[in-house]
């Protein structure tokens, strides 16, 4: 009964994680569709040591169409070098009221599906299985 409780908290972790995947995924398409495009460019690369190896954060900038100046850092890090050198142009969405919230193009987009492929995966695993453990203690 312990593990299948375990189990069920855990399939539950998973689930919250899905769905907030799930949210973000809308949220940018959304954006994509209602939002404006503009061209950005890195102009700075990161690097820092982690236990797997070096990864890379890409800082960015972008002007909107009212002339406001922005410099990001990248949400997410990679660990190749060449996914954003220096220089490279890249395309960025952003809300019209709210410039600061924006997208990079695809990039948000490949991290969100895979999340929320992987979780979708655990919490059908562990929910599975904890419903398994309970009708099997229950009988």
């Amino acid at each position: 009964m312990e593990g299948a409780f375990c189990l069920g908290i855990l399939g539950i972790v998973f689930l919250i994680i899905d769905i907030h995947c799930i949210i973000k995924m809308i949220e940018y398409y959304s954006l994509k569709k209602n939002g404006v495009c503009c061209s950005g460019k890195v102009i700075r690369l990161d690097k820092t040591f982690s236990r797997a190896g070096y990864v890379y954060t890409p800082w960015y900038e972008y002007t909107t169409e009212t002339g406001e100046y922005f410099c990001k850092m990248c949400p997410s890090s990679t660990s190749f070098k060449n996914a954003f050198p220096v220089g490279r142009k890249i395309k960025i969405y952003y809300d019209k009221n709210d410039p600061e919230n924006h997208i990079i193009d695809k990039n948000t987009l490949y991290t969100q599906a895979a999340l929320t492929i992987i979780t979708s995966v655990l919490f059908l695993g562990t929910g599975g299985v904890s419903i398994s453990m309970i009708i099997g203690i229950i009988k």
